[in-house]
């Protein structure tokens, strides 16, 4: 993919500012919902991507600390994806499982993110949009 979108676009597009990327991906213009920062509608790639203060290690740490393995998962092992939505305030919305374990090991990863709070969240152009994550969190018996 890497390779046809720079033979498309030229291989100085990684580059690019994400504005001129932008340009070049709709020629007839940016679509609204990127350009105006009033839009709430979330966006998959921002300029700046959501962050749980502290980075990925804090955001794991707290997941491990909080998951009960033992009581909701038992012996197994696997990777639960969940996705969600940080809205422009940071705050976690539209929690989801999109490819879990066991309905126990689903429910508990819910649970957890359902305790998590807010995240630093994404910008375009300085400006904080509402943004999609999808993250893998392990399973594995203790």
């Amino acid at each position: 993919m890497y390779d046809n979108i720079c033979s498309l676009y030229g291989a100085d597009i990684f580059d690019k500012s994400y504005k001129e990327a932008l340009n070049l991906f709709y020629p007839k213009g940016i679509p609204e919902r990127f350009s105006d920062p009033k839009v709430i509608e979330p966006v998959l790639i921002p300029e700046i991507y959501a962050e749980f203060p502290g980075g990925y290690d804090s955001l794991y740490k707290f997941i491990n600390s909080h998951l009960n393995y033992k009581n909701a998962c038992g012996m197994v092992s696997g990777r639960v994806f969940i996705q969600f939505t940080i809205e422009r305030t940071g705050e976690i919305k539209n929690t989801r499982i999109i490819k879990g374990v066991s309905e126990t090991c689903d429910a508990e990863v819910l649970r957890v993110f359902s305790q998590i709070g807010n995240w630093i969240p994404a910008k375009i152009d300085s400006s904080e949009v509402a943004s999609i994550i999808t993250i893998p969190v392990m399973i594995k018996p203790n």
